[in-house]
């Protein structure tokens, strides 16, 4: 996300020296230049991260008077530029209008805390591998989360013969064995499907 990106831009190793943006990038040469006038060339392509490395020369770097705003490696300064950064420039640029701080904060309202909730079931990790069987995981979890939530705002009678008993006795009771089912029957529904397999048959969920 480009904006983690502008989050951390002047911490760590980044901090106290010219960032990125400083270096003019040149399409027909395919070369960095930096505040300094110098030129970076390509150096090696980083296929993991679709990143191209361009630096420039060491004796250029080491007579610079701006080294010590550039760079703290002694083998001088280094650029990294992903293939599609125009893209993430637009990106960013989005990024920054008012609609998308705001969805930005209602995101880690409502999304993040909600995954750190799922942790506790295993939602951080596939149990087991093939993309239906991680959506047959994801479905449980969500489940039981939306079943805590039933629970939590649910409306205790105050009128009438079988009036239930306290909220905190009904999550206490009745929340624990409604996972373990839910987790239960969809280890079920695995199996049934890894059984089928031999007669072609596979159920749906």
């Amino acid at each position: 996300m480009p904006a983690v990106k502008t989050r951390n831009k002047a911490t760590g190793s980044r901090k106290d020296i010219y960032p990125e943006e400083q270096f003019i990038y040149d399409e027909n040469t395919d070369t960095l230049t930096c505040p300094a006038g110098k030129i970076l060339t390509k150096r090696a392509f980083h296929s993991h991260r679709d990143n191209i490395e361009y630096m420039a020369r060491r004796k250029d770097c080491k007579a610079c008077e701006l080294r010590t705003q550039c760079t703290k490696d002694n083998n001088g300064r280094s650029v990294q530029r992903h293939i599609r950064k125009k893209d993430l420039d637009a990106m960013l640029l989005i990024t920054q209008n008012l609609k998308a701080r705001r969805d930005i904060k209602t995101r880690q309202h409502l999304m993040e805390r909600s995954y750190a909730r799922s942790t506790r079931f295993g939602f951080d990790r596939a149990r087991w591998r093939g993309v239906w069987k991680v959506a047959i995981q994801e479905y449980l979890v969500a489940a039981i989360q939306n079943i805590q939530v039933l629970i939590r705002y649910a409306k205790q009678p105050t009128k009438g013969v079988l009036t239930l008993p306290s909220l905190t006795a009904i999550k206490t009771d009745i929340c624990r064995p409604i996972e373990l089912f839910i987790i239960a029957f969809g280890l079920y529904i695995l199996r049934m499907r890894e059984s089928s397999k031999n007669h072609y048959l596979l159920p749906t969920l």
